[in-house]
């Protein structure tokens, strides 16, 4: 590769580092993804109950009784690894559907690459400038009691939006 080509390319990768390194990352705290999080279940007329600690591995964020539906839906932050994930067959009720949400997406199942995905296509549109949520790697599983799709209809994305 010639010199002519080589220099300006290095030379922007330098400047994006430098660039990166001075930027102060906005993190998204629990307690920031709790108070989001209560703020979208109240947007669609959900009622949060209050949270018992009845286990210690993954306690919820919050659970919300829907209308028909008998029992709580609830919502439990993991990471985008998906970590957690050996743990969720034991600690949710038998008959729940799961949904995975992360920034603009959900899936219906656990998907490790696509979720690692969305975190690189929203880093690189916010260090250009373009990014409208929150760099987090925390993201949202959510767990409906059998016959119940009332989550399926929430746009879950303002749980990270920058305010």
């Amino acid at each position: 590769m010639s010199r002519y080509y080589l220099r300006p390319i290095l030379a922007v990768l330098l400047l994006m580092t430098v660039i990166n390194k001075t930027q102060v990352p906005v993190n998204l705290s629990r307690d920031l993804l709790v108070t989001n999080l209560l703020e979208v279940l109240s947007l669609h007329q959900l009622v949060a109950q209050p949270i018992v600690r009845e286990r210690d591995l993954l306690p919820a964020a919050a659970r919300a009784q829907a209308p028909g539906c008998e029992e709580p839906i609830e919502v439990i932050p993991i990471h985008i690894n998906l970590q957690e994930a050996p743990l969720l067959n034991v600690l949710l009720k038998p008959g729940y559907t799961r949904q995975f949400a992360y920034l603009d997406k959900i899936w219906l199942s656990e998907n490790r690459m696509a979720m690692r995905l969305t975190w690189v296509k929203h880093k690189l549109l916010s260090f250009v400038g373009l990014g409208g949520f929150v760099n987090s790697t925390t993201g949202l599983l959510i767990a409906s009691p059998p016959n119940c799709r009332a989550a399926s209809t929430i746009d879950w994305s303002p749980v990270w939006r920058r305010r």
